[in-house]
């Protein structure tokens, strides 16, 4: 199979999960206004409760898919005996995973009232499974997959204004929400078909792929729970208020989050095969231009946020969540250090097969945050979770430091910090002084975001800062522009 470029992969990624990310950015102020801090808070808390469920599901099958798969795309023999074998344990998986969504919701006192939303967003569960979004990753067919979330996202949005019009359509919400996170997978059943034929087998080999797979796994829920406990347990300590007021400040981290790992995701298959191959050099020039890119990328973000969060705030849900700004502000410091974390474990880590390391590290993150919450939900509410969930991602950053040590060259990234630094200190300032004038929020936003980003880009250029100019340069030669 003929090797596509991680640039163009890139990119497509990036479009993909900008359209992604549109969609809330377009709807949440909508539905925040429409629906009020509580219906939401109740949609937010049951669809906590639901994630862990999807997670056992699908077990560590995403990664494990791409990385292994694509060690194998080239024979399409080895790929479907791959596939059919782990297919099959994922759909032992999936309907044990839905009978324990069954019992906890029925006998857990606490989730009586969330019982239909429980059983709208299960739906979530199923998708997944049928879908094998994983397969497309592994052939690196990133053009099929922006072109589907495109799709998916443009049929959302029109549900969500045909249908969504006073707070008691949350029940609606719901089901239009598990289409827009995993309706994609109705349209994996059938692309896939070119690559694979969905059939499960009776030889699983589940002694081969189990180990993997279950440390995958758990690795991904002692993610979810660092991250999802925050709201389950101010779901059961504060109420649905309070949950609505953190979901408008998680809504646009997790659009951050996301923006960030279309940059990495598109690049683990291409990891895993240099590693697999044994092509060192090649694997360390490539993890030094997604690092260089991340962290151009990812300041601008973290001080642009910080410094608009109440304006953000307003812009997006309305005055009635403007309590969220502190939690956003908090939050906005965690992207940095997801950023970082992203490198290390999907970069360096997963390729080199070291899943233990990044298990033990999330199983030890995931235990603190969740005493961390246990301790100051009470006193601090929303903002406590937002503080947890910084603490959590700044340990996962340090212990990986040291668990990776000597087994990769991480990349020297000095100058492109430093350049960084000083453009994301003048974009504050140009955001300030925007700030101070008077105007209507709805123009502010845009305009300090249009401004903030020109003055970064503006002072990274002045500093002839290479990754900067080498995005200007690609920007200009697609636009059939030579650039002397």
């Amino acid at each position: 199979m003929k090797n596509k470029s991680v640039g163009k992969n890139a990119i497509l990624n990036v479009i993909k999960t900008v359209i992604a990310l549109l969609f809330p950015l377009i709807t949440f102020p909508y539905i925040s206004r429409v629906l009020q801090v509580d219906n939401l808070g109740k949609v937010n808390f049951a669809n906590s409760v639901v994630n862990y469920f999807i997670l056992f599901a699908t077990l560590g099958l995403g990664t494990y898919g791409v990385r292994e798969g694509a060690a194998l795309r080239d024979d399409r023999d080895k790929f479907q005996k791959f596939f059919s074998e782990v297919y099959t344990i994922s759909l032992f998986s999936t309907l044990i995973s839905l009978i324990g969504l069954v019992v906890i919701t029925i006998f857990l006192p606490g989730l009586r009232s969330y019982e239909l939303l429980i059983l709208i967003l299960s739906i979530s569960v199923i998708l997944p499974t049928i879908g094998c979004g994983w397969v497309c990753s592994a052939y690196e067919d990133f053009g099929y997959i922006t072109i589907r979330t495109i799709l998916v996202q443009i049929i959302s949005l029109a549900l969500i204004f045909a249908f969504i019009h006073v707070p008691g359509d949350y029940y609606k919400y719901a089901a239009i929400l598990v289409f827009s996170s995993q309706g994609a997978n109705i349209f994996n059943l059938f692309y896939i078909r070119r690559y694979v034929k969905i059939v499960p087998v009776l030889h699983m080999n589940a002694s081969k792929h189990l180990k993997p797979l279950l440390i995958l796994f758990a690795s991904s829920l002692a993610t979810s729970i660092y991250v999802s406990s925050d709201t389950t347990v101010l779901g059961f300590v504060c109420g649905d208020y309070y949950t609505g007021l953190y979901g408008a400040a998680t809504k646009l981290y997790s659009v951050l989050k996301n923006l960030i790992s279309a940059i990495v995701i598109v690049s683990i298959p291409r990891f895993s095969f240099y590693y697999g191959s044994n092509k060192r050099e090649e694997f360390d020039n490539l993890l030094n231009k997604i690092s260089k890119a991340l962290v151009i990328i990812t300041l601008p973000i973290v001080a642009g946020v910080f410094t608009l969060s109440r304006e953000i705030i307003l812009f997006i849900s309305g005055k009635q969540y403007i309590e969220a700004s502190s939690a956003l502000r908090i939050l906005s410091v965690a992207v940095l250090f997801v950023a970082i974390s992203w490198i290390q474990s999907q970069c360096i880590l997963v390729p080199m097969k070291q899943e233990k390391a990044v298990l033990y590290t999330t199983i030890f993150t995931a235990i603190l945050n969740v005493v961390l919450n246990i301790l100051l939900v009470g006193k601090w509410k929303h903002n406590a979770t937002a503080l947890t969930t910084l603490i959590s991602e700044a340990c996962v950053v340090i212990i990986y430091f040291r668990v990776i040590g000597s087994k990769a060259r991480f990349p020297k990234i000095g100058s492109e910090l430093f350049h960084g630094l000083i453009a994301a200190v003048a974009m504050i300032g140009a955001l300030y002084l925007i700030g101070r004038i008077d105007i209507n929020i709805y123009i502010q936003l845009p305009l300090s975001v249009l401004i903030g980003a020109l003055v970064y880009a503006v002072i990274l250029l002045l500093l002839r800062d290479k990754v900067a100019i080498l995005i200007i340069n690609k920007i200009f030669k697609k636009l059939g522009i030579n650039k002397d």
